[in-house]
């Protein structure tokens, strides 16, 4: 999904959740969380990328396609199961906001990337990290080509 509905979402959400807590740090965390979880893209791009890290080249669709392997670290619904049972736990609602915020993101990812990617690119487990480890990160065997629909990724 692109960053601009990511920042959309983020303060929409943020603004949800300062309704039902009344904290703007609670708010924040669940917002920042929601943006920032991209960052593991750019990490990716230094990492893998064979062209210079520019706005042009890194907001290229079809940039990861290209490099064999793509591990997007924070693109995983792990982290939301290891912040809500962090945030059960120690009983930290600051854990509670950053695990909606990384559940949300990871849902629009969800459905904004297959929506414009078209059923079937995505393979079934892309955003759980274990899947990915399992298929060794194989871009090959997580972004599937369909007929007549070119390989992109957001």
């Amino acid at each position: 999904m692109r960053p601009a509905w990511h920042v959309a979402a983020g303060i929409g959400l943020g603004g949800v959740i300062y309704q039902v807590s009344a904290s703007w740090q609670l708010a924040s965390v669940s917002a920042a969380t929601e943006v920032f979880m991209d960052l593991d893209h750019a990490l990716e791009h230094i990492l893998r990328s064979d062209r210079p890290f520019c706005v042009k080249t890194f907001f290229s669709r079809n940039n990861s396609l290209d490099w064999p392997k793509i591990v997007f670290a924070f693109h995983a619904y792990e982290w939301v199961i290891v912040l809500a049972a962090l945030s059960a736990y120690y009983d930290l609602p600051v854990m509670s906001a950053a695990a909606l915020g990384a559940a949300v993101h990871l849902i629009l990812d969800e459905i904004g990337n297959r929506r414009f990617m078209s059923p079937g690119h995505l393979a079934a487990g892309f955003y759980f990290l274990s899947y990915r480890l399992y298929r060794r990160f194989e871009t090959k065997d997580l972004i599937h080509e369909a007929a007549g629909y070119p390989r992109k990724i957001n």
